[in-house]
């Protein structure tokens, strides 16, 4: 015999953290999803996003637990601090990441940079050239 429960993922009122807030926000919905990854998808029903409208931006995760489960806290509330944690986390996962891509894409752009500045300067040494005589 299963109910129906549900978990709320609710984020501050006022961010902090974050270069914008669509950023805070899909920090929300990671936490989301690491809980619906947790219990298994075959026993989600539902996930529904509420707005800012009149309240802080949530994630509500609506799924199928046995009645003899005990049963769970069913609001996760996200702070400041735990979005700015996990925010850091990301950034430098990300930065070790591509590491090797940004050198790689720096070299390529500054030869591109140095070749394009070379023919600029000769064809305007040519033009220059052309227009004394």
């Amino acid at each position: 015999m299963f109910e129906l429960r549900h978990k709320t993922f609710v984020g501050p009122t006022f961010y902090t953290h974050g270069a914008t807030l669509n950023e805070n926000r899909e920090t929300i919905r990671a936490e989301a999803e690491e809980f619906v990854n947790r219990i298994g998808l075959d026993r989600v029903v539902s996930v529904n996003e509420h707005a800012m409208s009149w309240g802080p931006f949530s994630v509500v995760v609506w799924y199928r637990e046995a009645v003899s489960a005990p049963a769970q806290n069913a609001v996760h509330l996200l702070t400041n601090a735990a979005i700015g944690a996990r925010l850091k986390k990301a950034r430098e996962a990300a930065s070790l990441s591509t590491i090797e891509e940004k050198h790689a894409w720096t070299f390529s752009f500054s030869v591109v940079n140095a070749l394009g500045w070379f023919f600029a300067v000769l064809i305007l040494g040519l033009v220059v050239l052309l227009s004394i005589h």
